[in-house]
């Protein structure tokens, strides 16, 4: 499915807030800093509830983020807006 077709539809809705646990945040922060990303827009899939067979597809350094948050309510749009505007040296 060609996601882009369906933003602002009903689709939007699908979308659910997944809580990383701790283990795959440490891994997916030292992927970042070894990689020299800051920001990159993470994608996975998994079967299962407990997310024990999580599998890491890509990272997309320009990866779009605000069409799962159109309404504002996701804490995407707020966190990606302090991710801008906070102010950081060159090489962090």
């Amino acid at each position: 499915m060609d996601w882009r077709k369906f933003i602002g539809t009903g689709v939007d809705d699908c979308w659910e807030l997944v809580e990383l646990s701790d283990a795959v945040r440490i891994k997916v922060d030292a992927y970042m800093h070894e990689i020299g990303l800051s920001y990159g827009r993470l994608d996975f899939l998994y079967s299962n509830d407990d997310f024990s067979d999580l599998q890491f597809l890509e990272v997309n350094p320009h990866g779009q983020w605000a069409w799962m948050d159109l309404k504002k309510d996701r804490g995407i749009f707020d966190a990606m807006m302090r991710f801008l505007t906070t102010p950081r040296s060159l090489g962090s």
